[in-house]
């Protein structure tokens, strides 16, 4: 029952979902350690996975209760948020987490707790289902409105974000590699490094 898999490019293991919301972490060299947490938690939230991202020897978990940070080296819950809303995508921006929860892109530095959803400062309105940071102030996403590719920069200290709406088409999910990103546009798989 495997339902997604995300690959730490930086560190070379991967993050197995299952369809039961359990995760298994697959390392390089063969070693696989479960990682229960999130499946076994004890509440009648909706625990269902929507999106990991790595960075900063940690890993993020979106959930559709909130956010689930994990110790990458101990394979441990370092810290969790049960914001009782969905946060659909996240990534790790620089020195910052950025997530995307319905209708608002939000962002909160890595140093800081997590455990609210008022830990974060919102950039703006914006409908999506995917977030990928490219550079250290740099994010894109499909908006879903015009199906168009999205490149922001992104601003900490005001906060604020300038958006450049690209002509390409998204077609399906963007996919972080190794150099970049790509994704579907129309016939074409478009590679951006």
């Amino acid at each position: 029952g495997i339902k997604n898999i995300f690959y730490n490019h930086d560190k070379d293991y991967m993050i197995i979902v299952y369809a039961d919301n359990n995760m298994d972490m697959l390392c390089d060299n063969g070693h696989c350690y479960n990682l229960p947490e999130i499946k076994d938690a004890n509440m009648t939230d909706d625990k269902t996975i929507n999106d990991i991202a790595f960075g900063h020897d940690r890993f993020a978990v979106a959930t559709n209760f909130g956010l689930v940070i994990y110790d990458d080296n101990k394979r441990e819950v370092a810290e969790s948020g049960i914001y009782r809303q969905a946060i659909e995508a996240v990534d790790f921006c620089g020195d910052n987490i950025v997530i995307y929860s319905p209708y608002m892109m939000m962002f909160s530095p890595v140093s800081e707790r997590h455990n609210t959803i008022n830990s974060f400062k919102v950039f703006g309105g914006t409908y999506t289902n995917r977030v990928l940071a490219i550079n250290d102030n740099t994010v894109v996403w499909p908006d879903l409105n015009s199906n168009c590719l999205t490149i922001s920069k992104l601003d900490f200290d005001t906060p604020d974000r300038n958006n450049e709406f690209t002509s390409f088409k998204v077609d399906g999910p963007i996919m972080k590699c190794k150099d970049g990103f790509y994704f579907k546009s129309g016939d074409k798989v478009l590679i951006y490094d």
